[in-house]
Formats: structure tokens, sequence, C-alpha cells
């Protein structure tokens, strides 16, 4: 997966690592999974380009997961408390120079986790499980001030 990142973006990508280039958000997951995000108004062209690098590695596979997954985001300086508190980060040892990307599992729930910096993070997780990572992620952020903002909080306050 590698040489597509190299041949999409001229960049080098090692597992766990997370890189932005042009615009994309590459998450390397494994050896042989990576994922690349970016903004909706920007996914043609990415996908122009990404299979445009696939024909030309073979043995690549690109799938597209943009309808399969769902993102959730915990954004301000409670964000690592909320992640700790799930058993995903340690509070005593987190340092964030850099991003990262990880497959894990929150509550039994199979999870990738992209942290972006000590205030920010996303949690890419299967969409059928999306309405129970927000019920888990609502739930174990009510004691650090969590509050819901975007197209369910509208709902979720109303619960």
């Amino acid at each position: 997966m590698d040489q597509i990142v190299c041949l999409v973006s001229d960049s080098q990508l090692e597992p766990n690592e997370v890189l932005r280039a042009d615009g994309v958000l590459w998450c390397s997951a494994s050896p042989d999974r990576v994922f690349a995000l970016c903004e909706p108004a920007d996914s043609f062209a990415l996908s122009e380009r990404l299979h445009d690098a696939v024909r030309r590695t073979p043995g690549a596979l690109l799938t597209d997961e943009t309808e399969e997954l769902a993102a959730l985001s915990l954004l301000g300086p409670s964000a690592p408390s909320v992640i700790a508190a799930l058993g995903a980060w340690d509070l005593e040892t987190i340092a964030l120079p850099h991003p990262s990307f990880a497959s894990l599992t929150l509550e039994g729930l199979p999870v990738f986790l992209l942290e972006e910096s000590s205030a920010r993070a996303t949690i890419l997780v299967d969409s059928e499980y999306a309405e129970r990572l927000f019920d888990l992620l609502e739930r174990v952020g009510r004691r650090f001030g969590l509050s819901c903002v975007g197209t369910d909080a509208d709902r979720t306050a109303s619960r």
C-alpha cells in the first residue's frame, strides 16, 4: 500500500502513521490497509488519482468504504480524557507530537482511532455500530463535560 501512497502523494507512510498531503489525510492501519480521508468535495479527484495509481500497482486493491464507515470526532481539551476512560490512551504516557492511527476495540466495538492531537480524536466505525459508539461516547463523556454538536445533537438533547 505504501506504493500507492507514494504514487499519489510522493510520500512514504509507515504502519500506524498519519500523513497529510494535498488535502488528503493518509492513515495507515496496517502494511496492507491504508485509509485516505478527504473533504467530500475532493473525493472524486482523489478517487481518480487512486484508480490511476492502482492500475500501475500489481496486486493492489482499491475499496471505497465511504458508505460502510461512520466517523465520530471528539474535540477539545477533554478528548484525551474520554479516550483514556475507554482504555485507548494512557494519560500518563500520551504524547502526540505526530498524529497516529490504530485499529482497536472500544468496549467490544471494533474501531479505527485517529489521534490527530491532544485535543482531537476521530473514530471510524462500521456504520452498523455508529449509534452504539455514539451512545458509548456520550455516556463516558458526560463526566468530562462532553457536549454533542452536529447532525444528531438535537436527537441526543431530546432524550
